[in-house]
Protein backbone atom coordinates (compact mmCIF):
# COMPACT_ATOMS: atom_id res chain seq x y z
CA UNK A 1 0.00 0.00 0.00
CA UNK A 2 2.69 2.28 0.79
CA UNK A 3 4.18 1.93 -3.13
CA UNK A 4 1.18 2.25 -4.19
CA UNK A 5 -0.42 5.07 -2.75
CA UNK A 6 3.07 7.12 -2.74
CA UNK A 7 3.06 6.76 -6.91
CA UNK A 8 -0.43 7.28 -7.30
CA UNK A 9 -0.57 10.34 -5.65
CA UNK A 10 -3.92 12.06 -6.20
CA UNK A 11 -5.07 9.26 -8.03
CA UNK A 12 -4.79 6.96 -4.58
CA UNK A 13 -8.32 8.28 -3.80
CA UNK A 14 -9.54 5.38 -6.25
CA UNK A 15 -7.97 2.79 -3.16
CA UNK A 16 -10.28 4.51 -0.34
CA UNK A 17 -12.96 3.07 0.85
CA UNK A 18 -16.29 5.22 0.98
CA UNK A 19 -19.90 4.12 1.91
CA UNK A 20 -23.47 6.05 2.97
CA UNK A 21 -25.07 4.31 5.69
CA UNK A 22 -28.76 4.55 6.95
CA UNK A 23 -29.49 6.06 10.71
CA UNK A 24 -32.09 3.94 11.68
CA UNK A 25 -33.22 5.94 14.65
CA UNK A 26 -34.04 9.82 15.14
CA UNK A 27 -31.19 11.15 16.37
CA UNK A 28 -30.35 15.26 16.93
CA UNK A 29 -27.53 16.67 15.14
CA UNK A 30 -25.30 17.81 18.06
CA UNK A 31 -25.71 14.47 20.33
CA UNK A 32 -24.72 12.69 16.80
CA UNK A 33 -21.69 15.04 16.78
CA UNK A 34 -21.16 14.40 20.50
CA UNK A 35 -21.28 11.16 20.54
CA UNK A 36 -18.43 10.75 17.44
CA UNK A 37 -16.28 12.82 18.82
CA UNK A 38 -16.32 10.80 21.70
CA UNK A 39 -16.21 7.43 20.35
CA UNK A 40 -13.57 8.05 17.95
CA UNK A 41 -11.09 9.44 21.33
CA UNK A 42 -10.82 5.87 21.64
CA UNK A 43 -9.18 4.77 18.62
CA UNK A 44 -5.35 5.68 18.33
CA UNK A 45 -4.89 4.76 14.65
CA UNK A 46 -6.45 8.29 14.13
CA UNK A 47 -3.53 9.53 15.51
CA UNK A 48 -1.34 8.03 13.10
CA UNK A 49 0.79 10.10 11.15
CA UNK A 50 2.91 8.70 8.19
CA UNK A 51 6.38 9.70 7.15
CA UNK A 52 6.46 9.10 3.50
CA UNK A 53 10.71 8.74 3.48
CA UNK A 54 11.31 6.61 6.33
CA UNK A 55 8.30 4.64 5.80
CA UNK A 56 6.69 4.83 9.20
CA UNK A 57 4.05 5.45 11.03
CA UNK A 58 4.09 7.57 14.10
CA UNK A 59 1.64 8.60 17.12
CA UNK A 60 0.81 12.50 17.65
CA UNK A 61 -0.98 13.64 20.42
CA UNK A 62 -4.28 14.51 19.34
CA UNK A 63 -6.77 13.99 15.90
CA UNK A 64 -8.10 16.46 14.39
CA UNK A 65 -11.49 14.95 12.46
CA UNK A 66 -13.56 17.45 11.10
CA UNK A 67 -17.43 16.44 10.21
CA UNK A 68 -19.17 17.55 7.23
CA UNK A 69 -22.92 18.35 8.32
CA UNK A 70 -25.32 18.66 4.76
CA UNK A 71 -29.25 19.60 5.65
CA UNK A 72 -31.14 17.14 3.13
CA UNK A 73 -34.37 19.11 2.05
CA UNK A 74 -35.27 15.62 0.97
CA UNK A 75 -35.20 11.82 1.04
CA UNK A 76 -34.42 12.09 -2.93
CA UNK A 77 -30.78 13.36 -2.55
CA UNK A 78 -29.61 10.55 0.44
CA UNK A 79 -31.18 8.09 -2.24
CA UNK A 80 -29.13 8.92 -5.30
CA UNK A 81 -25.85 8.70 -2.67
CA UNK A 82 -26.74 5.17 -1.84
CA UNK A 83 -27.37 4.07 -5.10
CA UNK A 84 -24.50 6.30 -7.03
CA UNK A 85 -20.59 5.73 -7.27
CA UNK A 86 -17.78 7.77 -6.12
CA UNK A 87 -18.14 10.72 -8.30
CA UNK A 88 -21.98 11.08 -6.70
CA UNK A 89 -20.11 12.15 -3.16
CA UNK A 90 -18.18 14.37 -4.84
CA UNK A 91 -20.88 16.17 -6.55
CA UNK A 92 -22.65 15.95 -3.29
CA UNK A 93 -20.16 18.20 -1.91
CA UNK A 94 -18.35 15.52 0.43
CA UNK A 95 -14.58 15.74 0.17
CA UNK A 96 -13.26 12.44 -1.57
CA UNK A 97 -9.67 13.70 -2.86
CA UNK A 98 -6.51 11.90 -1.61
CA UNK A 99 -5.46 11.75 1.84
CA UNK A 100 -2.35 13.85 3.09
CA UNK A 101 0.18 11.56 5.10
CA UNK A 102 -0.16 14.36 7.73
CA UNK A 103 -3.80 14.49 7.99
CA UNK A 104 -6.35 12.19 9.96
CA UNK A 105 -6.99 9.14 7.85
CA UNK A 106 -10.61 9.69 8.29
CA UNK A 107 -13.59 11.83 6.62
CA UNK A 108 -17.30 11.66 8.44
CA UNK A 109 -20.54 13.24 6.71
CA UNK A 110 -23.77 13.68 8.39
CA UNK A 111 -26.68 14.10 6.33
CA UNK A 112 -29.79 15.44 8.04
CA UNK A 113 -33.17 16.63 8.00
CA UNK A 114 -34.69 19.22 10.34
CA UNK A 115 -31.33 18.88 12.26
CA UNK A 116 -32.49 15.24 12.63
CA UNK A 117 -29.35 12.71 11.44
CA UNK A 118 -30.71 10.45 8.74
CA UNK A 119 -27.27 8.88 7.11
CA UNK A 120 -23.56 9.01 7.53
CA UNK A 121 -20.92 9.18 5.55
CA UNK A 122 -17.67 7.41 6.43
CA UNK A 123 -14.11 7.62 3.89
CA UNK A 124 -11.44 5.84 5.13
CA UNK A 125 -7.75 5.92 3.93
CA UNK A 126 -6.88 2.69 2.55
CA UNK A 127 -3.20 3.15 3.97
CA UNK A 128 -3.41 2.86 7.68
CA UNK A 129 -7.11 1.13 6.94
CA UNK A 130 -8.55 -2.36 5.14
CA UNK A 131 -11.39 -3.60 4.10
CA UNK A 132 -12.53 -4.85 7.17
CA UNK A 133 -11.80 -2.28 9.16
CA UNK A 134 -13.89 -0.25 7.26
CA UNK A 135 -16.89 -1.88 7.88
CA UNK A 136 -16.24 -2.77 11.71
CA UNK A 137 -15.66 1.01 12.07
CA UNK A 138 -18.93 2.33 10.04
CA UNK A 139 -20.81 -0.34 12.17
CA UNK A 140 -19.46 0.70 15.25
CA UNK A 141 -19.89 4.60 14.52
CA UNK A 142 -23.36 3.94 13.51
CA UNK A 143 -24.28 2.17 16.75
CA UNK A 144 -22.78 5.50 18.76
CA UNK A 145 -24.12 7.75 16.71
CA UNK A 146 -27.94 6.03 17.84
CA UNK A 147 -26.90 5.97 21.52
CA UNK A 148 -26.14 2.76 21.95
CA UNK A 149 -23.19 1.30 24.16
CA UNK A 150 -20.50 0.32 21.96
CA UNK A 151 -18.28 -2.80 22.20
CA UNK A 152 -14.70 -1.86 23.77
CA UNK A 153 -12.38 -1.84 21.30
CA UNK A 154 -10.00 -4.67 20.03
CA UNK A 155 -6.26 -4.63 19.65
CA UNK A 156 -5.26 -1.31 19.33
CA UNK A 157 -2.52 0.10 16.63
CA UNK A 158 0.23 0.92 18.97
CA UNK A 159 -0.11 -2.25 20.61
CA UNK A 160 0.09 -4.79 17.15
CA UNK A 161 3.14 -2.81 16.05
CA UNK A 162 4.62 -3.44 19.57
CA UNK A 163 3.85 -7.17 18.88
CA UNK A 164 5.03 -7.28 15.19
CA UNK A 165 8.46 -5.62 16.41
CA UNK A 166 8.74 -8.24 19.42
CA UNK A 167 11.62 -11.30 18.68
CA UNK A 168 9.17 -13.96 18.04
CA UNK A 169 6.87 -12.38 15.33
CA UNK A 170 10.10 -11.22 13.57
CA UNK A 171 11.57 -14.80 13.49
CA UNK A 172 8.21 -16.04 12.42
CA UNK A 173 7.98 -13.13 9.53
CA UNK A 174 11.62 -13.99 8.97
CA UNK A 175 10.68 -17.98 8.17
CA UNK A 176 7.99 -17.05 5.97
CA UNK A 177 9.88 -15.08 4.23
CA UNK A 178 12.73 -17.56 3.39
CA UNK A 179 9.67 -19.65 1.69
CA UNK A 180 8.26 -17.04 0.13
CA UNK A 181 12.26 -16.54 -1.76
CA UNK A 182 12.43 -19.87 -2.24
CA UNK A 183 8.55 -20.05 -4.27
CA UNK A 184 9.91 -17.15 -6.03
CA UNK A 185 13.23 -18.39 -7.27
CA UNK A 186 12.21 -21.94 -8.36
CA UNK A 187 9.89 -21.71 -10.97
CA UNK A 188 11.62 -19.81 -14.18
CA UNK A 189 12.30 -16.23 -13.94
CA UNK A 190 9.51 -13.97 -15.26
CA UNK A 191 8.55 -10.65 -14.60
CA UNK A 192 8.68 -10.32 -10.96
CA UNK A 193 7.05 -8.42 -8.78
CA UNK A 194 6.00 -5.06 -10.77
CA UNK A 195 6.31 -1.80 -9.00
CA UNK A 196 3.47 0.68 -9.57
CA UNK A 197 3.97 1.61 -13.84
CA UNK A 198 2.83 3.95 -15.69
CA UNK A 199 0.59 2.12 -19.07
CA UNK A 200 -2.57 1.49 -20.90
CA UNK A 201 -4.80 -0.82 -18.26
CA UNK A 202 -8.60 -1.43 -18.83
CA UNK A 203 -10.52 -2.49 -15.93
CA UNK A 204 -12.71 -5.22 -17.43
CA UNK A 205 -15.73 -6.26 -15.50
CA UNK A 206 -17.55 -9.67 -15.65
CA UNK A 207 -20.99 -10.03 -14.44
CA UNK A 208 -22.61 -13.33 -14.24
CA UNK A 209 -25.80 -15.20 -12.48
CA UNK A 210 -24.34 -18.49 -14.51
CA UNK A 211 -20.65 -18.22 -13.02
CA UNK A 212 -22.13 -17.31 -9.07
CA UNK A 213 -25.14 -20.23 -9.55
CA UNK A 214 -21.81 -22.91 -10.91
CA UNK A 215 -19.47 -21.80 -8.55
CA UNK A 216 -21.89 -22.46 -5.69
CA UNK A 217 -22.49 -26.12 -6.91
CA UNK A 218 -18.74 -26.92 -7.40
CA UNK A 219 -17.99 -25.60 -3.62
CA UNK A 220 -20.83 -27.76 -1.84
CA UNK A 221 -19.90 -30.71 -4.03
CA UNK A 222 -16.05 -29.88 -3.28
CA UNK A 223 -16.35 -28.97 0.24
CA UNK A 224 -14.66 -25.80 -0.34
CA UNK A 225 -15.37 -22.43 -0.61
CA UNK A 226 -16.67 -20.40 -3.51
CA UNK A 227 -13.60 -17.57 -3.24
CA UNK A 228 -11.31 -20.73 -4.15
CA UNK A 229 -13.61 -22.30 -6.95
CA UNK A 230 -13.46 -18.85 -8.59
CA UNK A 231 -10.10 -18.59 -8.20
CA UNK A 232 -9.39 -21.78 -9.38
CA UNK A 233 -11.03 -21.07 -12.30
CA UNK A 234 -9.31 -17.72 -12.50
CA UNK A 235 -5.80 -20.02 -12.74
CA UNK A 236 -7.05 -21.97 -15.89
CA UNK A 237 -8.33 -19.04 -17.68
CA UNK A 238 -5.02 -17.48 -17.28
CA UNK A 239 -3.20 -20.63 -18.62
CA UNK A 240 -5.73 -21.26 -21.40
CA UNK A 241 -6.06 -17.37 -22.60
CA UNK A 242 -2.68 -15.30 -21.20
CA UNK A 243 0.11 -17.08 -20.05
CA UNK A 244 0.88 -21.41 -20.41
CA UNK A 245 3.38 -21.02 -18.44
CA UNK A 246 2.23 -18.64 -15.39
CA UNK A 247 2.88 -21.15 -11.78
CA UNK A 248 1.96 -18.13 -9.17
CA UNK A 249 -0.69 -16.16 -8.16
CA UNK A 250 -0.70 -13.78 -5.34
CA UNK A 251 -3.06 -13.77 -2.95
CA UNK A 252 -4.88 -10.25 -0.93
CA UNK A 253 -5.25 -11.49 2.83
CA UNK A 254 -4.71 -11.03 6.25
CA UNK A 255 -4.40 -12.41 9.65
CA UNK A 256 -7.77 -11.76 11.00
CA UNK A 257 -8.27 -15.23 11.30
CA UNK A 258 -6.17 -14.34 14.62
CA UNK A 259 -7.96 -14.03 17.87
CA UNK A 260 -6.89 -10.84 18.87
CA UNK A 261 -7.71 -9.50 15.63
CA UNK A 262 -10.87 -9.72 14.16
CA UNK A 263 -12.42 -6.78 16.06
CA UNK A 264 -8.99 -4.56 15.26
CA UNK A 265 -9.60 -1.22 13.48
CA UNK A 266 -7.07 -0.85 11.12
CA UNK A 267 -4.77 -2.65 8.05
CA UNK A 268 -4.09 -5.95 8.52
CA UNK A 269 -2.86 -6.27 4.42
CA UNK A 270 -0.49 -9.00 3.10
CA UNK A 271 0.25 -11.29 0.27
CA UNK A 272 -0.23 -15.07 0.16
CA UNK A 273 1.32 -16.85 -2.37
CA UNK A 274 -0.71 -19.60 -4.24
CA UNK A 275 1.61 -22.43 -6.21
CA UNK A 276 0.09 -24.18 -9.19
CA UNK A 277 1.60 -26.67 -11.57
CA UNK A 278 0.59 -27.28 -15.38
CA UNK A 279 -0.63 -30.98 -13.73
CA UNK A 280 -3.20 -28.71 -11.66
CA UNK A 281 -3.96 -26.62 -14.64
CA UNK A 282 -4.58 -29.21 -16.89
CA UNK A 283 -6.23 -32.20 -14.87
CA UNK A 284 -9.21 -32.87 -13.25
CA UNK A 285 -11.07 -29.55 -12.11
CA UNK A 286 -12.45 -30.67 -8.41
CA UNK A 287 -9.07 -31.91 -7.71
CA UNK A 288 -7.80 -28.26 -8.94
CA UNK A 289 -9.91 -26.63 -6.61
CA UNK A 290 -9.53 -28.42 -3.49
CA UNK A 291 -6.07 -27.81 -3.95
CA UNK A 292 -6.31 -24.33 -4.42
CA UNK A 293 -8.87 -24.52 -1.45
CA UNK A 294 -5.75 -25.54 0.79
CA UNK A 295 -3.15 -23.64 -0.31
CA UNK A 296 -5.17 -20.44 0.30
CA UNK A 297 -5.98 -21.24 3.52
CA UNK A 298 -2.32 -21.65 4.05
CA UNK A 299 -1.61 -18.67 2.98
CA UNK A 300 -3.86 -16.77 4.53
CA UNK A 301 -2.54 -18.89 8.13
CA UNK A 302 0.93 -17.31 7.29
CA UNK A 303 -0.33 -14.21 6.48
CA UNK A 304 2.24 -11.10 8.36
CA UNK A 305 0.84 -7.51 9.11
CA UNK A 306 4.40 -5.82 8.38
CA UNK A 307 5.37 -6.91 4.38
CA UNK A 308 7.93 -3.74 3.93
CA UNK A 309 10.38 -6.24 3.99
CA UNK A 310 9.30 -8.74 2.26
CA UNK A 311 8.24 -5.98 -0.99
CA UNK A 312 12.15 -4.79 -0.56
CA UNK A 313 13.42 -8.80 -0.81
CA UNK A 314 11.34 -9.77 -4.09
CA UNK A 315 11.57 -6.24 -5.67
CA UNK A 316 15.38 -6.91 -5.25
CA UNK A 317 14.91 -10.29 -6.78
CA UNK A 318 12.56 -9.21 -9.56
CA UNK A 319 15.69 -6.36 -10.70
CA UNK A 320 17.89 -8.90 -10.40
CA UNK A 321 15.94 -11.09 -13.10
CA UNK A 322 16.00 -13.85 -10.31
CA UNK A 323 12.19 -14.02 -9.86
CA UNK A 324 9.28 -15.70 -10.95
CA UNK A 325 6.32 -14.10 -12.55
CA UNK A 326 4.68 -12.30 -9.61
CA UNK A 327 2.16 -9.87 -11.56
CA UNK A 328 -0.89 -11.79 -11.27
CA UNK A 329 -3.21 -10.82 -8.06
CA UNK A 330 -6.41 -12.20 -6.46
CA UNK A 331 -8.53 -10.57 -3.86
CA UNK A 332 -11.76 -11.64 -2.51
CA UNK A 333 -13.79 -7.96 -1.44
CA UNK A 334 -17.05 -9.24 -0.86
CA UNK A 335 -18.38 -7.80 2.41
CA UNK A 336 -21.35 -10.77 2.64
CA UNK A 337 -19.44 -14.00 1.36
CA UNK A 338 -22.80 -16.19 2.04
CA UNK A 339 -25.00 -14.36 -0.68
CA UNK A 340 -24.65 -16.94 -3.27
CA UNK A 341 -26.39 -19.68 -0.46
CA UNK A 342 -29.13 -21.21 -2.20
CA UNK A 343 -28.17 -20.83 -5.48
CA UNK A 344 -27.19 -24.48 -5.82
CA UNK A 345 -30.89 -24.91 -6.16
CA UNK A 346 -31.28 -22.81 -9.69
CA UNK A 347 -28.72 -25.57 -11.07
CA UNK A 348 -30.88 -26.09 -14.23
CA UNK A 349 -30.75 -22.24 -15.75
CA UNK A 350 -27.48 -23.27 -16.48
CA UNK A 351 -27.07 -23.11 -20.53
CA UNK A 352 -30.16 -21.17 -20.40
CA UNK A 353 -31.45 -17.83 -18.72
CA UNK A 354 -28.54 -17.31 -16.61
CA UNK A 355 -26.05 -17.44 -18.80
CA UNK A 356 -27.66 -15.48 -22.09
CA UNK A 357 -27.56 -12.77 -18.70
CA UNK A 358 -23.90 -12.28 -18.82
CA UNK A 359 -21.90 -9.53 -19.53
CA UNK A 360 -18.59 -8.43 -20.18
CA UNK A 361 -17.23 -4.87 -20.63
CA UNK A 362 -14.49 -2.27 -20.18
CA UNK A 363 -15.76 -0.35 -17.82
CA UNK A 364 -12.80 1.95 -17.04
CA UNK A 365 -9.43 3.19 -18.23
CA UNK A 366 -6.48 3.39 -16.03
CA UNK A 367 -2.81 4.54 -16.60
CA UNK A 368 -1.08 3.13 -13.65
CA UNK A 369 -1.47 -0.11 -12.07
CA UNK A 370 1.26 -2.93 -10.43
CA UNK A 371 0.19 -5.91 -12.13
CA UNK A 372 -0.63 -7.84 -15.45
CA UNK A 373 -3.48 -8.75 -13.83
CA UNK A 374 -5.51 -7.76 -10.89
CA UNK A 375 -8.97 -9.41 -9.88
CA UNK A 376 -11.23 -8.50 -7.64
CA UNK A 377 -14.29 -10.09 -6.81
CA UNK A 378 -17.10 -7.77 -5.59
CA UNK A 379 -20.26 -8.00 -3.79
CA UNK A 380 -23.26 -8.35 -6.61
CA UNK A 381 -26.15 -10.01 -4.09
CA UNK A 382 -26.59 -13.59 -6.30
CA UNK A 383 -24.28 -12.80 -9.07
CA UNK A 384 -20.85 -13.31 -9.62
CA UNK A 385 -18.71 -9.68 -10.07
CA UNK A 386 -15.10 -10.33 -11.13
CA UNK A 387 -13.51 -6.62 -11.69
CA UNK A 388 -10.01 -7.29 -14.02
CA UNK A 389 -7.46 -4.90 -14.26
CA UNK A 390 -5.49 -5.76 -16.91
CA UNK A 391 -1.90 -4.38 -18.49
CA UNK A 392 -2.77 -3.38 -22.31
CA UNK A 393 1.30 -4.26 -23.22
CA UNK A 394 0.66 -8.14 -22.19
CA UNK A 395 -3.11 -8.56 -23.36
CA UNK A 396 -5.70 -6.16 -25.63
CA UNK A 397 -9.13 -5.68 -23.84
CA UNK A 398 -10.52 -8.29 -26.82
CA UNK A 399 -7.91 -10.55 -24.61
CA UNK A 400 -9.16 -9.93 -20.99
CA UNK A 401 -12.54 -10.53 -22.16
CA UNK A 402 -12.18 -13.35 -23.64
CA UNK A 403 -10.03 -14.86 -20.44
CA UNK A 404 -13.53 -14.00 -18.15
CA UNK A 405 -15.41 -15.53 -20.77
CA UNK A 406 -13.05 -18.56 -20.51
CA UNK A 407 -13.58 -18.62 -16.46
CA UNK A 408 -17.45 -18.50 -16.80
CA UNK A 409 -17.63 -21.52 -19.13
CA UNK A 410 -15.03 -23.40 -17.12
CA UNK A 411 -17.34 -23.10 -13.88
CA UNK A 412 -20.27 -23.96 -16.20
CA UNK A 413 -19.04 -26.65 -17.78
CA UNK A 414 -17.88 -28.24 -14.40
CA UNK A 415 -21.23 -27.83 -12.17
CA UNK A 416 -23.01 -29.22 -15.36
CA UNK A 417 -20.84 -32.18 -15.35
CA UNK A 418 -21.46 -32.60 -11.57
Amino acid sequence: MWESMLVLGSSSDQLNPIGISRVDSPVPLRAALSRIERYLTQLDILRVVFDEKRREQTFRDHAQVSVLVRDMHDASGAGGLERGGFERFRDAGFPTEAFELDAAPIRIGLLHRRGIVTHMILLLSHLPFDGVAFRLLERQLLTAIEGHEVPEPGMQTETLVRHEQAPGSIRRSEAVLERWVDAATSPPAGRGLMPTTPGAYSVIALRSRAAAIAAQVIALRTGTSTTSVVLAALTRAVHHEIDRDLSAMLLVCNNRWQPQLTQFIGQTLGNGLLRYSRQDLTGEMTSHVRAVYARTLNAYARARYDTLRWRDTLTGLAAAGLSSDLSYYFNDVRAIRQAWQGLESQAGELGGPAERETSIDVIERRDLSDATVFANLRDAGPECLLKVVCDEKRMTPDAGAAMLAALEAVLVREAKAI
